[in-house]
């Protein structure tokens, strides 16, 4: 059966219920079928009935039946041109307590699940420390959006693969942690901080410094079954000795990360919500250029002569 053609007949958004009443794929008061079982009916009708040469006839007829004819409240089957073929009048017509529009099944809304997430937007500042006190450039810090030197910075954005199954499979996305509820930005960080020392060594103690952190902001994503609240955070690091500690990390975990600059992320494919993240650290960017930021430094003792 032809991909196409199949598509035209159970794909309907003004009325499925036309092709659920002709293939008799669900109702209240009889056999109960799955949600699958009543596709694979309505795509074997489908076989039957459409020409896959063209589907599209098919389809804007079926929805001219629906809209003036078989409509959803007060289907008119006395004058209906596929009476003939309508298992769902045939079931009425033997069993009275059964209606037409009883087809097809209305499914039972699901509750939406509130969920909530903190992402943090990791970003590698380019080149090396030259000492421990040394300044970094706030436009080094807030990479991307000048040139220093007359040079584009060589910033890098940490980025996480999802699991191959569930929900956004296989796409890429800043690091996040699921919470378990509401919690206040110390909360945030501490999980954020022990979520990236454990998969990546990012430990602002040992393997780099922190040279930027600010909470961002937060918003609300809705999936069809999801309410997620997402907090949003942006967190620049200074690697200690280039970074090499990284190498091999992956190849000893299941996570798949990788790193990218600001161009190449431009130019990804990612989600609504991942593009939303990233929108509300540029502007923080742009807002907060002018400022300067610097390590602290370790105070030196001094000897006093006698």
């Amino acid at each position: 059966m032809d991909t196409e053609a199949s598509g035209a007949f159970t794909r309907q958004k003004r009325c499925p219920h036309v092709g659920m009443r002709l293939a008799h794929t669900s109702s209240p008061n009889t056999t109960k079928i799955s949600p699958s079982k009543c596709l694979l009916r309505t795509r074997k009708l489908a076989a039957q009935l459409v020409d896959p040469t063209r589907p599209g006839d098919f389809n804007q007829a079926l929805m001219e039946l629906g809209a003036t004819v078989c409509t959803s409240l007060n289907p008119s089957c006395s004058s209906c041109p596929a009476s003939g073929h309508c298992r769902a009048l045939s079931i009425f017509r033997n069993d009275s307590l059964v209606l037409v529009t009883d087809f097809p099944l209305k499914g039972v809304r699901v509750k939406q699940r509130q969920d909530f997430s903190a992402v943090c937007v990791v970003e590698l500042l380019g080149g090396q420390r030259t000492s421990e006190g040394s300044q970094i450039d706030s436009r080094e810090v807030l990479g991307g959006l000048e040139k220093l030197e007359g040079r584009q910075t060589n910033n890098r954005f940490l980025l996480v693969k999802r699991p191959d199954d569930g929900l956004l499979a296989g796409l890429w996305e800043f690091p996040s942690v699921l919470l378990d509820g509401e919690a206040d930005l110390a909360t945030r960080r501490e999980v954020i901080d022990h979520f990236l020392k454990n998969n990546f060594g990012l430990d602002t103690k040992q393997t780099c410094d922190i040279a930027f952190r600010k909470n961002v902001g937060e918003f609300v994503h809705i999936f069809s079954h999801i309410r997620l609240k997402i907090y949003v955070e942006l967190l620049v690091l200074h690697l200690k000795g280039g970074g090499n500690h990284l190498s091999g990390i992956q190849d000893k975990e299941t996570m798949t990360w990788k790193y990218v600059d600001g161009e190449a992320l431009s130019s990804m494919g990612l989600t609504s919500s991942v593009r939303k993240v990233y929108t509300m650290v540029q502007k923080l960017k742009q807002e907060k250029l002018s400022f300067s930021f610097t390590p602290s430094k370790k105070r030196s003792r001094t000897t006093r002569k006698k």
